[in-house]
């Protein structure tokens, strides 16, 4: 991410302020059905809410009124707004300059909103009012198998997953506590066949943050044929460590047409890795359409510490983009012909541990502009390009898979 939010995630008020922006830009001139028209007005909107995250300054979860006020002052803002200060620009239905505007061209506008939603917050305090939240939180689930089950807490893999059915599609968090088991910090799965987890969860770590990949690490191993079901694919989070051992692929999608392209996420220091050669992937689509992989704050794809030798974590996957700190480590990816690598973070891809069974495919885009300096040609398939979003297309790999070579 070239901005990251600072409230965030799920990055409310950064989006609540774009949503709204964007709105009232667009409220006068919805006459075109190309994305292409907007484009400008989303660049307003974007500079908008950046604006405000930065003065809002403030992670906690919103309140009901909080959230109404952003949403509805910024879009208020700009349905009204006919000139961008100093930016000579007389509103949506104006050709746009050349270049967008600064987030710091709105910090005064950004301001009065927010002074106005914390005169509205006192009142109603005055008032004796308890403002409900915005966002429910999610029901919070412990699984803690050897120990004694309790309103919350869970000790069998089928307890877990009914109570998270029975959640009725809102959203979950799964604390992982394997202290018990031996060794302490890591559990096996039991399920044969499909483990019956609900949609909407995440998976996330007892303890504090563990220095190195092991116990109090929470590693969850999968290595009997246990498998989540269709859309139910968990944000695994918080020091959680998935292994897979088991031949079989945890989850298996056809994503044709027919169905939405599914978000998968590894964020806070996730693992996913195999730890077992001819595993079955953590994540292996089908059909012409897949889902997107996000990677975030050193989460990762494989351990070359722990594992050596790397089978693949992902198959036929389309996008996988790495951002902030994380990393995609060796033979972990095996991409079709027309998949997307974004990687647009301070990790890496590890060129040296890239064989020639690890197959690069598809397009790299590299905001570094590094990527032809220190990924081999070798490990990429002919017709692979490098590309960034300032340059373009830059090298392609040639056909014999022993040179980059620059495009013009």
């Amino acid at each position: 991410m070239t901005y990251s939010p600072i409230s965030g995630p799920p990055y409310d008020v950064y989006s609540l302020a774009l949503g709204g922006a964007m709105a009232g830009l667009t409220a006068r001139a919805q006459t075109s059905a190309s994305p292409a028209t907007y484009a400008f007005s989303a660049a307003c909107a974007d500079a908008w809410a950046q604006a405000f995250d930065a003065a809002w300054d403030d992670a906690s979860p919103l309140d009901a009124l909080q959230a109404a006020m952003i949403g509805q002052g910024s879009c208020g803002f700009w349905a009204a707004c006919e000139r961008l200060p100093t930016a000579g620009w007389a509103g949506p239905s104006a050709a746009p300059p050349a270049a967008g505007p600064a987030p710091s061209q709105f910090a005064r506008a950004v301001d009065a909103i927010v002074a106005a939603i914390t005169a509205a917050e006192d009142q109603a305090a005055a008032e004796g009012i308890a403002l409900p939240p915005w966002r429910t939180p999610p029901a919070s689930l412990v699984f803690r198998p050897g120990g004694v089950a309790s309103e919350n807490v869970f000790v069998t893999e089928a307890s877990l997953a009914a109570a998270t059915r029975a959640l009725g599609g809102a959203a979950y968090v799964v604390t992982f506590d394997f202290s018990l088991q031996a060794p302490s910090g890591l559990y096996v799965l039991e399920t044969v066949g499909p483990w019956d987890l609900a949609p909407n969860g995440t998976w996330i770590s007892e303890g504090s943050a563990p220095t190195t990949y092991a116990p109090p690490f929470q590693t969850l191993r999968f290595a009997a044929g246990t498998t989540i079901p269709p859309g139910c694919m968990p944000t695994i989070a918080g020091f959680v460590a998935v292994e897979v051992t088991q031949g079989q692929a945890v989850y298996t999608r056809d994503l044709s047409a027919a169905h939405e392209p599914e978000t998968y996420v590894l964020r806070d220091n996730a693992i996913v890795l195999q730890n077992a050669e001819f595993a079955g992937a953590w994540i292996a689509t089908t059909g012409a359409s897949y889902g997107q992989l996000f990677l975030y704050d050193n989460a990762s794809l494989g351990d070359a510490v722990q594992v050596p030798s790397l089978t693949t974590a992902l198959v036929n996957h389309t996008y996988v983009t790495s951002y902030d700190t994380s990393v995609l480590y060796g033979e972990t990816i095996n991409l079709t012909d027309g998949s997307l690598i974004n990687y647009a973070s301070d990790g890496k891809i590890d060129p040296s541990q890239y064989p020639i069974v690890g197959e690069l495919r598809g397009v790299l885009q590299d905001a570094s502009g590094l990527a032809v300096t220190t990924i081999p040609p070798g490990v990429a398939k002919g017709g692979t390009l490098i590309s960034d979003a300032a340059h373009g297309v830059l090298y392609q790999c040639n056909a014999a898979e022993t040179a980059w070579i620059a495009l013009t």
